[in-house]
């Protein structure tokens, strides 16, 4: 699990990281992963998580995968893998909807994948950085798929 805290006035993200991948930041057509480190929640009951503040840009694309995407297997056993989403993620144009952007990711995966049935969820949360918009505008929350 990740959990992680946008505030939309400030443009500030707050990310603490249970073992989820590592989120990965688009800005200027570069993907940085972002690397925040934790152990699965429950784990040790008494740890304290690492916590992350990131300042965003407009035009900044953050996005959170699940390990079922980057694991995505084709039927010869190969992964997916960061260089692949990261490859899409490169290629992003800076007018394409969280919803295009997600919606290639989970395409370029089936693809990948041809016949070899899912081993594990694919999960997507896509936020991309506007110049417009205020805290209480709910048309501009992420989209999760």
């Amino acid at each position: 699990m990740a959990f992680a805290l946008y505030d939309a006035a400030t443009r500030q993200l707050t990310i603490a990281n249970d073992g989820a991948p590592h989120p990965l930041l688009v800005r200027n057509g570069k993907v940085e992963e972002l690397i925040i480190e934790g152990v699965p929640l429950g784990l040790l009951p008494e740890i304290e998580y690492e916590i992350l503040k990131l300042d965003l840009l407009p035009g900044d694309l953050l996005v959170f995968a699940s390990d079922g995407i980057v694991e995505s297997e084709n039927p010869q056993h190969e992964e997916f893998g960061a260089e692949r989403l990261s490859a899409i993620l490169a290629n992003v144009s800076a007018t394409e909807s969280v919803e295009d952007i997600s919606g290639a990711i989970l395409l370029a995966t089936d693809k990948f994948s041809g016949s070899a049935p899912p081993h594990d969820d694919r999960t997507l949360l896509v936020l991309r950085v506007r110049e417009e918009g205020s805290a209480a505008d709910y048309a501009r929350m992420p989209v999760i798929y």
